[in-house]
């Protein structure tokens, strides 16, 4: 599959606002993928972080650490289903796809292109172009954009395997119009967030395909936000998507684990962290 700096650009601007989990490379967040992760990594999953971790959970958020943010996206197919180590890209840490560059030199001779990686040691990111950074930043932040100027980077670096577009080329818009018929990783990216705002959409969830459950989806949501009801996603309905979910999160979380409690699934409700915490606490 082609990879470029644009492709990578798109993806990481994808999951501002996602979760960091060390260890991780855009999976869901589950309650069965934190009991791996604990037992993999138990320094990184402490006792403390237990009820953020279950929030998480209950938020549908994805979850990445540093380099997982770029690993996510070179295992990721069209749709943008990741396949762990595919697509020939090394599984790395920070420091490995750093010492896999064949092109990289320190943050003096950074030119402007973006999607370069910039990194210091255990830590990588992607530059966005503009002086901006997209990284997964923390446990404390998720993923995040940042300053380039206000980060202790030391070195940049093109990322191995990724294609460098010419610089000159236009980078694609962070959120490009979308409407029925069409298909992908952007698609599969709003009907996430469709989803975080308690629409049911499609029947087996996000699949990257824009058909007639997710035009109404879209259009129940433009309904309901006093939008122009067209089952287009432009700009304005995506500022609406993109705007803070607290007030509907209850709501959300409400009608999920009633959902889930009505089919007697018992381990569903283990997984989604619902034995550990109490409902309306988080």
């Amino acid at each position: 599959m082609d990879k470029t700096n644009h492709g990578l650009v798109q993806w990481a601007r994808g999951f501002l606002g996602q979760a960091y989990w060390y260890g991780t490379y855009g999976q869901s967040c589950s309650e069965a993928l934190l009991q791996k992760k604990m037992k993999q990594y138990p320094a990184h999953y402490g006792v403390e972080r237990m009820a953020a971790y279950r929030k998480q959970i209950l938020d549908n958020k994805r979850c990445f650490d540093c380099a997982g943010l770029i690993k996510g996206y070179m295992w990721s197919d069209d749709a943008g289903d990741i396949r762990y180590n595919s697509n020939g890209f090394l599984d790395a840490s920070a420091n490995g796809i750093y010492n896999a560059a064949k092109v990289r030199g320190d943050m003096r001779s950074m030119p402007e292109r973006a999607g370069l990686l910039v990194r210091f040691d255990g830590h990588v990111g992607v530059y966005e172009g503009g002086g901006l950074v997209l990284e997964a930043r923390g446990f404390a932040y998720g993923v995040v954009r940042t300053k380039l100027n206000e980060r202790k980077w030391t070195h940049w670096l093109e990322c191995p395997g990724l294609r460098y577009l010419d610089g000159g080329a236009p980078l694609p818009a962070a959120n490009p119009t979308l409407r029925k018929g069409d298909k992908g990783a952007e698609v599969k990216r709003m009907q996430g967030l469709l989803i975080e705002r308690g629409c049911r959409l499609p029947t087996y969830g996000p699949d990257g395909s824009f058909g007639e459950e997710t035009d109404a989806a879209v259009r129940a949501f433009q309904t309901a936000r006093g939008l122009a009801v067209d089952g287009v996603v432009g700009p304005k309905t995506w500022a609406a998507l993109s705007a803070a979910v607290d007030t509907a999160t209850h709501s959300v979380r409400v009608r999920r684990l009633t959902e889930i409690a009505a089919s007697g699934l018992a381990e569903d409700l283990r997984q989604i962290g619902y034995d550990a915490m109490v409902e309306g606490q988080s």
